[in-house]
């Protein structure tokens, strides 16, 4: 999971095994994403695949932190197949990494930085 510490408005969330995920573009969370930076507004931002929704369906605390989040990611094909069977209208997966390495070059081209919290030595290099 992949969490990234911006605010805005929420876009319409569709329920999946109790966790609301957005239905957007890979570049439409970005555009989110970034209309949060620009004005300086922080929110989070989640990338829950099939193994952290099956945990937040019997965890509800932990399935509250993700629904209190700015932007849900459908991070895999699994999220995907779950909505299609229950006809939430989720229409493809936007997988974490693509995500921050579009919000990378965003970042970049407007002079930001990134932060990288967390891991080994010579991991973040």
């Amino acid at each position: 999971m992949v969490y990234i510490y911006i605010t805005a408005e929420a876009p319409t969330k569709v329920s999946v095994m109790g966790i609301y995920f957005d239905d957007l573009t890979p570049e439409g969370f970005a555009d989110e994403a970034m209309s949060c930076v620009k004005s300086r507004e922080k929110c989070m931002v989640v990338t829950p695949n099939a193994e952290i929704a099956l945990a937040a369906k019997q965890d509800s605390e932990f399935r509250d932190l993700i629904n209190r989040c700015r932007l849900v990611l459908p991070d895999g094909v699994s999220i995907k197949i779950a909505a299609r069977i229950i006809g939430a209208p989720i229409t493809r997966k936007t997988p974490g990494v693509e995500f921050c390495e579009e919000m990378c070059r965003r970042l970049a081209q407007i002079g930001g930085s990134v932060y990288l919290f967390g891991a080994k030595p010579g991991i973040a290099e």
